[in-house]
């Protein structure tokens, strides 16, 4: 069920809730009476109007449409992937981009006390980063050349973000996807955390998903290793295909400026900060002599 298919069931139900709430207050008001309105039809021991009511609700609330069959069209495995896939390496990220900045500034005084320690964390920050979107990029692509769609089973949500806990969403771009579509609009709320039970091929699997919440989009598994899987919405790209289940390889133009502005500030920044330690390790027995 979509978010949209819930915000009209409980439409609907709160609709319900204040007619029943109304219905009581009038067969009250009927029984207390010591007049009857023997003109008025009446069913079940209410005035028909209070019927009307109800007609007039179930009426306006309009009927959640059924969600659409998902085509999961998909060429033979192993299918060819787009170059262009493959040389988005570093989509932009501002995980990556906090990390540095924390990196940066919460212990800058160690930083200048003991400069070597810098240079140490900008080389473990820059081989982190790159590693963990490394790895993240190969089994995506391992995904577009093996995956097939797997068949959901049972989805359970392990954690909700609060004030107090949890994860929180300030004016951040949160992608949630809805069978191959992806919406990567800004998003404000709480975080949730969900567990999704999976099929393929008789091998079930569990795929924990980050996000908005309330996703329903299309998950792939590798035929070869069904136990690594992503939805949709975990791909930098959209997933579009031909007519005969082949990727398109399309990137959006953004898609492609902050691949390489994120290229640009994480070399530029493992530069500059050498630069920097050094002149303050040069400064260092000035500074702490």
């Amino acid at each position: 069920m979509t978010s949209d298919d819930e915000v009209l069931r409980l439409r609907a139900q709160v609709a319900q809730a204040k007619l029943d709430a109304l219905q009581a207050k009038l067969a009250a008001a009927e029984a207390g009476s010591t007049t009857t309105d023997t003109s008025t039809p009446s069913e079940g021991g209410l005035p028909k109007y209070a019927f009307d009511l109800a007609d007039f609700v179930r009426k306006a609330a309009p009927e959640a449409a059924p969600e659409a069959a998902v085509d999961t069209t998909l060429s033979a495995v192993p299918r060819h992937v787009p170059m262009t896939y493959k040389l988005l390496l570093l989509p932009f990220s501002w995980w990556a981009i906090f990390t540095i900045f924390m990196i940066s500034v919460a212990p800058i005084i160690v930083w200048i006390g003991i400069p070597e320690f810098g240079m140490v964390a900008v080389v473990l920050t820059v081989l982190g980063v790159v590693g963990v979107r490394l790895r993240r990029h190969v089994r995506q692509l391992g995904l577009l050349r093996w995956g097939e769609v797997a068949t959901r089973l049972q989805e359970s949500v392990e954690d909700v973000g609060t004030y107090y806990s949890g994860v929180t969403y300030q004016n951040m771009r949160v992608p949630i996807a809805h069978g191959w579509d992806v919406d990567r609009g800004f998003y404000n709320g709480p975080g949730t955390k969900s567990k999704v039970r999976y099929s393929l091929n008789g091998t079930e699997g569990e795929l924990t998903i980050r996000g908005r919440g309330g996703e329903s989009g299309v998950i792939l598994a590798n035929t070869r290793k069904p136990h690594i899987a992503y939805n949709v919405s975990s791909f930098p790209y959209d997933l579009k295909r031909t007519s005969t289940g082949d990727w398109t390889g399309e990137v959006g133009t953004k898609l492609v400026v902050g691949s390489l502005t994120m290229t640009v500030i994480l070399v530029g920044w493992a530069v500059g900060a050498e630069i920097v330690l050094n002149i303050v390790r040069g400064l260092t027995p000035q500074l702490f002599g």
